[in-house]
């Protein structure tokens, strides 16, 4: 009947430990501990009858766009190289929506407005994406996060903002000069004079140097600027300044170019996508009402590209760059399944809801009668314990880093906290492959790397046994279900409550993890 109770009471336990686990990875929510926070002094937009494109960045084989989910919540999306047509992957649940978004290549960089009047900058966010080489799935780098950038040179709003190779490229309204982001500082970037106090100004996507469409002259149309070094070179665009121009850039200097007006009707929007060459602009597409206005243009894959989210999932349209047709829309989907990015947690739940019956019915039997420590030996600390640990997973995550050819900053993320089974995988190949390799020690010397430093070793608790090394049967054992242990680090609570320090691994194996007892001498008498 006591055995019985055991088992029901560790079954209970180990639902509330993966009851936790999957919680916190419950929609993202451990992912998004770094993301904006909302903005309780900006007025609120107004919530769209369906999910829209906030805005969108591309170039070359990356598209990166913000999808919203909400009066504030919204989620970032990315094409890359290697997905099939339809498809995107779900990025980053973000809690505010984007000023602007600039991307190149695998890398983007979102910003945010100031989140209240106490701190009136705002912020840059950044994330990047590379390509797993053990399931060819693209993923966040670093994992599932955004890291917060250098603060901005500037408490105005943002007016403008590009990414390049050199970094990323902001205006200020009001300010008279541009700020450019590069290796982690803000660099000033001068402009010329027209266009420091022109009214509009919008920056131009470029590999190198700065293009700048701004309205100036008498009659205030738009005019590019461009500059290497201390040169700028102007070119009329001959556009109305009651234009309003969203560069897209590409090798056809691809825009969306918008106007509101009035009529009898209320206000009409007019939409055109055109090419900017300098030598004045050309119509490729009228955009009518089949176009919903939450649509954003991006260059993408050598043409430019309409995305929307009307349907409630993103949708592309692509634009041929040089007749100015528009294909049918086509629908995105998730890369995989959620079932697929959640396939390690109910795996690892399992494992761990098996192994609390197997301890606490192992326990339950040999608690029946007393152990002891052979003369000599006591428990080591559990500090010392984490302290070798420690030193034992280094070559394990050296291993893996070559092995995955992941940044450092992905062992960051516990299996059990993740959803996303690509970012969880670094940390759970790095303790497998350190566990093989002080497995490999203990066989031959029952230490491992870190135990040696600090003094332990491990021994066997059989009663039957010829000495105190552990029999390979043990070492197997132990690290088995050692191994899981660092996948899902509550259970090392068990090492802490035990008296003799054992945890799961030294519970099912019979073994203990021990260091020599200190020999202190008794003081003469007189």
């Amino acid at each position: 009947m006591t055995t019985l109770r055991t088992l029901l009471h560790g079954v209970m336990f180990a639902m509330v430990l993966i009851g936790t686990g999957v919680a916190m990875g419950d929609d993202g929510a451990a992912h998004t501990a770094n993301t904006a926070p909302t903005n309780p002094a900006a007025k609120a937009p107004a919530i769209a009858p369906h999910p829209s494109v906030i805005a969108a960045s591309g170039g070359g084989e990356h598209l990166w766009f913000v999808l919203r989910r909400g009066a504030l919540a919204a989620s970032l999306g990315h094409v890359a190289p290697g997905m099939n047509e339809g498809e995107y992957r779900p990025g980053l649940p973000i809690s505010a929506h984007p000023a602007a978004i600039g991307a190149w290549g695998g890398d983007a960089w979102l910003l945010f407005p100031p989140r209240s009047a106490l701190l009136p900058r705002s912020h840059l966010l950044a994330t990047g994406t590379r390509r797993n080489p053990a399931t060819g799935l693209w993923i966040s780098a670093p994992g599932d996060r955004l890291i917060l950038q250098p603060q901005v040179p500037s408490e105005a709003l943002v007016e403008s903002m590009v990414a390049s190779p050199e970094g990323v490229t902001a205006i200020f309204e009001g300010e008279p000069t541009a700020w450019q982001l590069r290796r982690g500082s803000w660099n000033r970037l001068s402009l010329p004079e027209p266009v420091e106090s022109a009214s509009k100004r919008r920056l131009e996507p470029r590999e190198s140097g700065l293009s700048v469409l701004a309205t100036s002259g008498a009659q205030g149309t738009w005019d590019r600027w461009r500059g290497d070094g201390e040169v700028w070179t102007q070119h009329p665009l001959g556009l109305d300044g009651d234009f309003e121009i969203q560069p897209v850039g590409g090798p056809a200097l691809i825009a969306l170019v918008t106007r509101s007006g009035g009529g009898e009707a209320g206000t009409t929007l007019e939409r055109k996508v055109m090419t900017l060459p300098d030598d004045g602009p050309r119509l490729l597409l009228t955009l009518d009402d089949s176009i919903p206005e939450g649509s954003a243009l991006a260059w993408f894959r050598e043409a430019p590209y309409l995305i929307d989210g009307a349907t409630g999932s993103p949708r592309l349209r692509r634009i041929d760059p040089i007749e100015g047709s528009i294909a049918a829309p086509v629908v995105l989907s998730p890369q995989r399944s959620l079932a697929s990015a959640w396939s390690h947690l109910p795996i690892l739940g399992a494992v761990v809801i098996s192994l609390l019956m197997v301890v606490f019915f192992v326990r339950s039997i040999r608690d029946e009668r007393e152990q002891r420590l052979p003369e000599g030996w006591e428990p080591m600390p559990f500090t010392l314990r984490l302290a070798a640990l420690g030193v034992d997973l280094v070559p394990g995550i050296v291993i893996t880093k070559f092995m995955l050819g992941v940044p450092w900053s992905a062992f960051l993320s516990l299996p059990w906290l993740v959803v996303d089974s690509d970012a969880a995988l670094p940390m759970i190949v790095a303790p497998i492959v350190t566990v093989f390799i002080a497995m490999l020690w203990e066989f031959a010397f029952a230490t491992t790397p870190g135990k040696r430093i600090f003094g332990g070793r491990v021994i066997s608790m059989r009663a039957d046994a010829p000495s105190i090394d552990p029999t390979p049967g043990q070492t197997l054992a132990r690290n088995i279900f050692k191994s899981v242990v660092l996948q899902m680090q509550l259970l090392a609570i068990f090492t802490l409550l035990h008296p003799l320090g054992q945890g799961v691994g030294e519970t099912i194996s019979a073994t203990c993890v021990v260091r020599r007892r200190a020999v202190t001498e008794a003081a003469p008498t007189a």
